[in-house]
């Protein structure tokens, strides 16, 4: 029995269900259990998605990680919930369409290797419509337009 392979299944299981340690399983060396802005900032999100609260506001110093989570965020609401539809608003395009080819990648990504957790490990069946993937404009399988930059 491979060790690491169970402690790895172990986390995906958890990144599942809670926010952060989606984020902590995709970028460990980012996502720190001692870094408790960022726990605080995902648990926020998670009790935002999980709550009937319309609006969240994000009010976080430069380089503290909102992009990265807001992305991390996108993967992981439509990974539990394939029928959600997520709108990315930012103060230029470039940063929205940034935020929507780095999830649909993610989304899309091929494991390479047996101990790097990818989206797909996560939520198997999850997957980018073909020939629906446009970088600013997309959907999932069984969806219709679920992502819009």
């Amino acid at each position: 029995m491979d060790k690491e392979l169970v402690q790895l299944g172990a986390k995906i299981e958890l990144a599942r269900r809670k926010f952060f340690f989606y984020c902590n399983l995709k970028a460990p060396n980012f996502y720190k259990q001692d870094r408790e802005y960022l726990v605080e900032l995902c648990n926020e999100f998670q009790n935002f998605y999980e709550s009937d609260d319309e609006v969240l506001i994000v009010n976080e110093p430069p380089r503290h990680g909102k992009s990265r989570t807001a992305g991390l965020f996108v993967e992981w609401v439509l990974g539990n919930n394939q029928n959600e539809k997520i709108m990315t608003g930012s103060y230029n395009e470039t940063l929205s369409t940034m935020i929507s080819k780095n999830v649909r990648n993610s989304i899309q990504e091929e494991k390479a290797d047996k101990y790097k957790p990818v989206f797909s490990d996560v939520f198997p069946e999850v997957r980018i419509k073909h020939g629906d993937g446009a970088m600013n404009l997309w959907s999932l399988e069984g969806g219709y337009n679920n992502y819009l930059a």
